[in-house]
């Protein structure tokens, strides 16, 4: 469980860098919304992805006899 906590706060550290990173680069607003809007979906489809083909207490993919 602290694993993953820790690897939550990595990810959401490295994202939040990368936000403000793209916000203080020089660019028109239109350009910048539209990098974050961009990179929001990509990593948000990376999530669904991982979050689809995890190991989920709630899925039935164990082949144990219990």
């Amino acid at each position: 469980m602290k694993n993953n906590k820790t690897i939550f706060g990595i990810l959401a550290g490295l994202a939040a860098g990368a936000l403000l990173g793209i916000l203080f680069a020089p660019g028109k607003g239109t350009e910048t919304r539209q990098k974050i809007a961009d990179k929001s979906k990509k990593v948000f489809d990376r999530l669904k992805n991982k979050m689809r083909f995890s190991d989920s207490p709630f899925s039935d993919n164990s082949n144990s006899g219990i």
